[in-house]
């Protein structure tokens, strides 16, 4: 269990860091584009806008390296590695509740899911241990 929690977690870190990390840029990018030309380029319509685009990424990132950080120490720490990915969850929650439309929402769904399944293999494993099934 906690080998797989690292395995997945680490690369669905990888993953969410890189997303959030093109997310942040991009809604960044267009933010300073409508400050050059004067214009909000957000038509209304339904969708993500630039600042939830860029707000979104940002936290994917620092969400990505709390999961990275609670995947790492699977294998080391449980209770610790269990609170962090608990944590990652919730921002993970946090993050598909701004951005939810948006192009880069492709990454921040699946890292909401692996980041729910994470946290049931760590809690899982912690029950184990606490019942004397693990060395």
């Amino acid at each position: 269990m906690r080998t797989a929690a690292m395995i997945i977690g680490l690369i669905m870190g990888v993953f969410l860091f890189i997303g959030g990390a093109l997310g942040a840029c991009t809604g960044a990018l267009f933010e300073v584009g409508e400050e050059i030309i004067g214009q909000d380029l957000d038509d209304g319509s339904e969708g993500s806008t630039t600042e939830e685009i860029a707000s979104a990424g940002a936290l994917a990132v620092f969400v990505a390296f709390i999961l990275l950080i609670g995947a790492g120490l699977a294998k080391v720490a449980l209770k610790t590695s269990t609170i962090l990915m608990a944590i990652s969850f919730l921002g993970c929650v946090s993050v598909v509740a701004i951005d939810s439309w948006s192009a880069f929402a492709f990454v921040y769904w699946p890292a909401l899911i692996v980041a729910a399944i994470c946290s049931a293999l760590m809690i899982m494993a912690w029950r184990k241990e606490g019942r004397g099934e693990y060395a």
